[in-house]
């Protein structure tokens, strides 16, 4: 077989394969967005069958959860199909992060039931900080740099969450900063690093790349250092 003939037999197979990874994700989504439908509905019908304020927060917080992810999948999907990339729009930074804040409180107190370690998460800012970045895509940039900074304080913490306008541009700030123990400075370059953990089984190395990729799309920028550098 010719060089030219094996070369492009071997791109027609990374064709394919790209292909097959490509149905295959859009079916898993598919599924799953289906299953957090049920979620939604569910939460829809909770919040319609109690009065009890404690209760109604909970279910209108599932419901906000629930219907983040399909979202995601949504895009996700439409990625892996038509490789179709969102356009750029306004959203508020303070709100959103706001969002992401109450997102995971719930997961905060399950973390003190369960293990028995005390969180806290802080946030400062204002609404009215827009940047151009779709919401969605936003929203899961900030909540899964939330979630690290939790699972970086295996003996309990704060966790703050800040946001703020650049001084002399149209830009905005997120600060989010855990009291954990920080990164080990002979990691600290590779922790954008896709699939790079230090979490063990426990994480997928896949958090942190995605946000920074999602941010640097739309022009930001994301950076990750200790406190003491």
């Amino acid at each position: 077989m010719s060089g030219d003939a094996a070369g492009l037999r071997d791109q027609l197979l990374r064709l394919q394969r790209t292909r097959v990874v490509a149905e295959l994700v859009s079916g898993c989504a598919h599924d799953l967005k289906n299953v957090l439908s049920v979620i939604a509905a569910r939460t829809q019908m909770g919040l319609q069958g109690t009065a009890d304020s404690r209760a109604r927060a909970a279910f209108a917080g599932i419901d906000k959860a629930a219907r983040a992810g399909c979202e995601l999948l949504s895009r996700l999907q439409n990625c892996a199909r038509h490789g179709v990339v969102q356009t750029a729009a306004n959203a508020d930074l303070g709100e959103i992060a706001k969002e992401c804040v109450e997102l995971i409180e719930p997961k905060i107190q399950m973390t003190e039931i369960s293990g028995g370690k005390r969180l806290a998460v802080v946030f400062e800012g204002a609404a009215g900080t827009n940047v151009a970045m779709p919401e969605g895509e936003l929203r899961e940039a900030i909540l899964n740099l939330c979630l690290n900074g939790c699972d970086a304080m295996p003996n309990g913490g704060v966790l703050s969450v800040s946001v703020s306008r650049v001084d002399g541009e149209a830009r905005g700030r997120v600060c989010i900063q855990d009291s954990g123990v920080g990164i080990p400075v002979e990691l600290q370059a590779r922790v954008f690093e896709p699939f790079f953990t230090t979490k063990g089984a426990a994480g997928s190395g896949l958090g942190l790349s995605i946000a920074k990729e999602a941010i640097g799309r739309y022009g930001g920028e994301l950076r990750a250092r200790n406190r003491t550098t």
